[in-house]
């Protein structure tokens, strides 16, 4: 474990230098860190930055990122406790626990606190762990998705609100492998995550959403993540930009386009930063 650690230049958009640039059952913890701790404080430099706006801080003790059209997504064991079989539907989540606090940074309380108002699709078992769910307000930024194939060493990274503490990044790691146990669904990684992180998008070197972070597996000694593409997100994002689309023309307030605004980029440094 360091005790301290200085990042000296941190510029989005570039990989290497950049802040964005077995089964489920094997550990009940849903995060770990790998060796040292390379987890990094995001500062309130980057708290207008639209990936930073984003990404949400689940007030049930979990990581949301806003992916458009109101839509969000978390791990759904942030909304079920045991595992089910099947895919749950249009199901209540009014309780206050069920909040989100978008861009959550380290000097900044962030900007908007949103509301669940419907989990639209949620599997909790051996093979998926996701919750895709609609809230209102609507953040103005979202994260871009990918359905692409996840291949072994591909670059990724984590933002996460580690033990309910304002936004960190993870910094770099790879895709290391696919746990044969789920037909290939869910991937493993050595980017630092912990309890709180459940929920948090796996970003690929565009910063586009591939996977649900949502595990780690103690005979790896590897956190891990549902892939995206085995959800029904494309279907569910698909229909809410046709209602979006279908409001405007009946003169209704339409939902935001399914699209990310355009990144920003920065060549803020980060300051010292003491590792946990």
């Amino acid at each position: 474990m360091i005790a301290l650690r200085r990042i000296t230049l941190v510029v989005f958009g570039v990989l290497g230098s950049s802040i964005f640039g077995s089964n489920l059952l094997a550990s009940a913890t849903p995060g770990r860190i790998i060796g040292d701790n390379d987890l990094v404080q995001v500062p309130a430099s980057y708290a207008n930055d639209p990936r930073v706006q984003s990404i949400g801080k689940l007030k049930v003790g979990c990581t949301a990122t806003h992916l458009g059209n109101g839509i969000a997504i978390t791990a759904g064991h942030c909304f079920a406790r045991s595992n089910f079989a099947g895919v749950r539907e249009n199901l209540p989540c009014s309780e206050a626990k069920y909040s989100v606090r978008w861009g959550v940074t380290y000097g900044s309380e962030g900007y908007l606190t949103s509301q669940c108002t419907a989990v639209v699709a949620m599997e909790l078992n051996s093979e998926r762990d996701y919750a895709i769910f609609r809230v209102s307000p609507i953040p103005p930024s979202s994260i871009p998705i990918s359905l692409e194939k996840v291949n072994m060493g591909d670059d990724i990274s984590i933002f996460s609100h580690p033990r309910m503490r304002p936004l960190e990044w993870s910094q770099w790691c790879k895709v290391e492998g696919f746990v044969q146990k789920s037909h290939g669904n869910q991937f493993y990684y050595s980017c630092d995550t912990e309890g709180g992180s459940s929920g948090a998008g796996v970003l690929d070197k565009d910063y586009k959403f591939v996977g649900i972070h949502n595990y780690y597996n103690a005979h790896l000694n590897r956190n891990g993540a549902t892939l995206l593409s085995v959800t029904p997100i494309a279907n569910i994002l698909r229909a809410e930009q046709t209602r979006s689309v279908l409001g405007s023309e009946a003169g209704l307030v339409a939902l935001p386009l399914l699209r990310s605004k355009a990144p920003l980029l920065f060549s803020t440094a980060f300051p010292a930063v003491e590792a946990r």
